[in-house]
């Protein structure tokens, strides 16, 4: 279990945002598959409504821990946008694919469509820290231009 009192975000976490609108990474070689935009898209980050461009998108994967075990899973559409600080779960995609997200004080949960939890996560600095981590790839995607 991760320490709550941390005051620094863990660069593999992936933050759970109910205002982004896609899923994010800002490091292009996290994934395993990747199409480049011909031209930049603009994409909502965070409640504030913070605009950030997005300069690709593809597949990244993903690991957690549950009950002592590695579960790995494929996390798709994720934007590829450089200027943002950390990787974010976007609540508004989860939910497009079936998912549940419950964000309460401290904590949130993750359901897939039949009520069983897909993920969960915790209160660290203001953010809600999700117990999958980031994997960095053994090899980089090859990049696709978008047509």
């Amino acid at each position: 279990m991760r320490d709550s009192s941390a005051n620094i975000l863990e660069a593999d976490s992936l933050y759970c945002d109910s205002g982004a609108i896609r899923h994010i990474t800002p490091n292009k070689y996290y994934f395993v598959s990747y199409t480049k935009f011909p031209n930049s898209e603009t994409t909502v980050l965070s409640n504030k409504n913070v605009l950030m461009q997005a300069y690709g998108q593809g597949i990244i994967n993903v690991q957690s821990f549950h009950n002592g075990v590695c579960h790995g899973a494929k996390l798709k559409d994720v934007f590829n946008v450089q200027d943002a600080s950390v990787h974010l779960f976007s609540v508004k995609a989860a939910a497009k694919n079936g998912y549940i997200t419950t964000l309460k004080e401290k904590e949130t949960v993750i359901r897939n469509g039949d009520g069983t939890i897909a993920e969960w996560g915790m209160i660290i600095n203001d953010f809600y820290s999700l117990a999958f981590r980031v994997c960095i790839p053994r090899h980089f995607a090859v990049v696709q231009r978008a047509m």
